[in-house]
């Protein structure tokens, strides 16, 4: 009999569920299953009890003072199916073992039982019903439970800041502090706690001050708990001298106080400051905890430091802490700021292995340093040691596998990605379209983006910029269409990506498009974004659109002024640009090195030798001519001018020649047909064991067409890629083309050219339709002129020169006869 009784009761609390469900807001969105999931554990329950307990909220509230939640809902169950009355404090003990569990389902069945079971409404089942939705990220349905609830009360604006600044929603946190004051809700220690932790997610230093002042004025004597926080928010917000004061107000300093400001300094970089109130911490009778030595090797990120860090290490193991895995893991990466990758390794293979968070902290601290082999090397012996890698470890790998280009391994670290059951993870996916993009694998990260079920600006930023990487600048504008349509703002990564996109495709149309939407979005012009913007115009002939952006930017630094004479020389307008390196010396910038490449490249331009000459001098004042790339302009500037001499003097004075400062001096010689000379310079420079790169291989082939080398030319041609490495480009095949043209090789020219490995340019086609005019081959410059009409539909330019060969032709036909 009785046990057909517990069963209708059971049935009743079915019947109330659904009931809830169907007038219940919050309850009614996620309850597939309850019914099911009730009946079985009050099943399960009758089989291990066989009757109701008297005590039962006891018996709960002990569970959860022993740590065991699940023991206490199981509690809460039984007292469901055994008939036992529940109240307020039932309700609120048990929403608490589902807050500790993070569970949500839990915590709407508790919420539907308390809507139809519970007679009185009360103000401390309804903050604990906002803390378990908060807490468990269901900011929605908390809401929900806050605007119905009958008295706005402190403990549930708590509840509700809470959940806001954990989810990151800070400035919802600090406007519904605002309101509490509007609604006449004085706050108290939690609530200041969660409102100050708000103002350091988003680092809002005004937002502090005020809290600051309420603390002063609603708490009557100084709270230790809350001053930490300050010192923390104030240290965030970068004031350090506003921490400092607090600091020093504290009359009763714990460990977590000295912690507090020894992280602070740290933060900011005053190692010296960090370091004095570690000692003084200790004088004062306050030992140091694992946290103190985490703030403390943090002030460590130099290598000036490593003495004194490595001094802390040896006081970590002293004190028997060298089993806290967050301390080791700071050790490691207190040695890796400070360039000690032996002492890094070496602290790692003394520690504990079986957490993969130590793995995790060793592989970052080798992509850091650029160790990419080394990462693999870690990732490998991770998995062979059977520790499972996770999120973080795998975003880790994607970095190495980009940064390498390593195709290969990028797809077997997709594959163990997907065995590991992440995906669909956000940033993980995001960091998988990364890394395919840098391997300029564009299938694979379209791929993986397009299975993106939820995409974010980071995943449209990474896909357009793996498109303007290969310069399929089209593709990159289509996708920011799209994004746009989509109801996504870019933001300034995304912008910069597209602005050099444009740049390159030097379409001013879109750029002026995608300029107009940026303001509109309210992006502003900070130095990076002005600098790209002026380049931009810069390169699609808009000169005077760059001028206007430029004349609204600070130009308190060299690189501002650099873009504007960059673009100024590249565009032909060399008085312009010499007059703002005037005006930006007249204004006390100081010329940096790019400066000078830049006015040296204006005065190559003009064959201006002597004002070429002038710069020279600043250069040698300046001690700016030991560098390889200044060399290399002033050897350009030099060979442009037609002076080979001091572009040779340059090249001797040079301590340390690299490739670029030979190859600048080799096309220097074989611009003024001096061929052999240049081949001699090659020769001379693989002697002194630098090897050619594909610039000066093409400089070298440049040299051979014009002096008619063919038999030089074929031999550097044909060493490119079994020799050097190299794999030829349509621009050395051009070269070679012509070399063979200027010398009436025809046929062989043509054989090459249909050989070819790369797909014939335009500019391929026209050089070989040239050499066709000058010597009246018809046949092969109409087959050529129409090649080139295929790459370039809109030009005349190849019909104009195919008219030209056939007046060759019959002049030529005339003289015979």
């Amino acid at each position: 009999m009785a046990r057909i009784t517990l069963m209708q009761r059971c049935s009743s609390l079915y019947a109330l569920l659904f009931a809830s469900i169907q007038c219940h807001p919050v309850s009614a969105r996620r309850f597939s299953g309850t019914f099911k999931t009730m009946h079985t554990h009050a099943a399960r329950l009758l089989d291990d009890n066989g009757s109701s307990h008297q005590h039962g909220n006891e018996r709960i509230r002990y569970f959860l003072e022993q740590g065991q939640p699940k023991a206490a809902f199981k509690a809460f169950q039984f007292m469901c199916s055994s008939g036992t009355m529940l109240n307020a404090y039932t309700i609120s003990i048990t929403l608490s073992a589902c807050i500790t569990l993070e569970n949500l389902h839990l915590g709407m069945q508790i919420h539907a039982i308390y809507v139809m079971n519970v007679a009185e409404p009360s103000s401390y089942v309804t903050s604990t019903l906002i803390n378990m939705y908060a807490t468990c990220g269901a900011l929605e349905d908390a809401h929900i439970v806050f605007d119905r609830s009958i008295v706005l009360d402190v403990v549930s604006c708590n509840a509700m800041i809470a959940g806001y600044t954990k989810h990151g929603y800070a400035h919802d946190a600090m406007k519904l502090y605002r309101l509490m004051y509007g609604r006449g809700v004085e706050p108290n220690d939690v609530t200041f706690t969660s409102t100050l932790n708000a103002c350091a997610k988003v680092e809002d230093f005004k937002c502090c001050q005020q809290l600051h002042m309420d603390i002063c004025i609603v708490s009557e004597k100084s709270n230790t708990y809350t001053d930490n926080v300050l010192i923390k928010v104030y240290s965030k917000c970068g004031s350090l001298e506003d921490a400092w004061h607090v600091f020093s107000k504290i009359t009763e300093r714990d460990a977590i106080s000295w912690n507090a400001m020894i992280a602070a300094y740290g933060k900011q970089g005053s190692a010296e400051s960090a370091f004095q109130l570690f000692w003084q911490m200790q004088q004062e009778g306050i030992h140091p905890s694992e946290m103190t030595f985490v703030s403390i090797l943090s002030a460590c990120s130099k290598a000036d430091y490593f003495e004194t860090g490595r001094q802390l290490h040896a006081l970590i193991e002293d004190m028997d802490f060298k089993t806290n895995a967050i301390l080791c893991s700071t050790v490691i990466d207190m040695y890796t700021k400070c360039e000690s990758m032996e002492s890094a390794m070496s602290c790692f293979e003394r520690t504990s292995k079986s957490d993969v968070v130590m793995w995790n902290v060793i592989l970052k601290a080798n992509t850091k340093q650029g160790l990419m082999k080394e990462a693999f090397e870690i990732f490998d012996r991770m998995r062979r040691e059977c520790v499972c890698p996770n999120k973080v470890t795998f975003l880790s790998m994607c970095n190495v596998c980009g940064s390498l280009e390593a195709v290969e391994k990028a797809r077997e670290l997709h594959a163990c990605v997907a065995k590991a059951g992440i995906l669909p993870d956000l940033s993980l996916a995001n960091g998988l379209i990364d890394m395919y993009a840098k391997c300029k694998c564009l299938d694979d990260a379209q791929h993986v983006f397009d299975n993106v079920p939820q995409k974010d600006v980071i995943s449209w930023t990474a896909i357009i910029t793996g498109y303007v990487q290969q310069e399929l600048h089209e593709n990159a504008v289509n996708l920011y269409n799209q994004m746009h349509c989509e109801g996504f703002s870019p933001n300034h990564v995304t912008l910069l990506a597209l602005f050099n996109a444009i740049s390159i495709a030097g379409n001013s149309t879109k750029g002026r498009q995608l300029h107009c939407q940026m303001i509109a979005m309210g992006f502003k012009h900070d130095a990076v974004m002005a600098n790209t913007i002026v380049h931009m115009y810069g390169k699609c002939g808009a000169l005077e659109m760059a001028h206007q952006i430029f004349k609204d930017i600070p130009k308190d630094n060299a690189v501002n002024w650099n873009t504007m004479i960059t673009e100024c020389v590249k565009n032909n307008c060399i008085e312009e640009g010499l007059t703002l390196f005037s005006q930006m010396t007249v204004e006390g910038v100081i010329p940096n090195e790019a400066t000078y490449i830049s006015v040296l490249d204006a005065s190559a331009s003009e064959g201006a030798f002597q004002q070429g000459k002038q710069f020279h001098v600043m250069i040698l004042n300046m001690a700016l001519d030991s560098s390889c790339f200044m060399a290399s302009a002033l050897i350009d500037m030099y060979g442009k001018c037609g002076n080979l001499d001091c572009a040779h003097v340059v090249l001797r004075r040079l301590v340390k020649r690299d490739v670029g400062a030979w190859g600048a001096l080799i096309t220097a010689y074989a611009r003024h047909g001096h061929g052999k000379k240049a081949l001699v310079l090659s020769d001379q420079m693989s002697a002194e064991g630098i090897c050619l790169n594909h610039i000066t291989l093409l400089s070298i082939l440049s040299a051979c067409s014009h002096a008619g080398l063919v038999k030089e030319g074929y031999f550097f041609f044909d060493t490119l890629s079994h020799q050097h490495g190299i794999k030829p480009s349509v621009k050395h095949y051009a070269c070679m083309v012509d070399l063979l043209s200027r010398v009436g090789r025809f046929d062989e020219a043509h054989n090459l050219i249909q050989k070819m490995r790369v797909e014939p340019s335009a500019s391929l086609w026209m050089s070989l339709l040239s050499a066709c005019r000058l010597y009246g081959n018809v046949e092969l410059a109409t087959h050529a002129a129409e090649k080139a009409h295929q790459l370039r539909p809109h030009s005349a330019a190849p019909f104009q020169l195919l008219l030209d060969t056939h007046r060759y032709a019959a002049a030529r036909s005339v003289e015979i006869e």
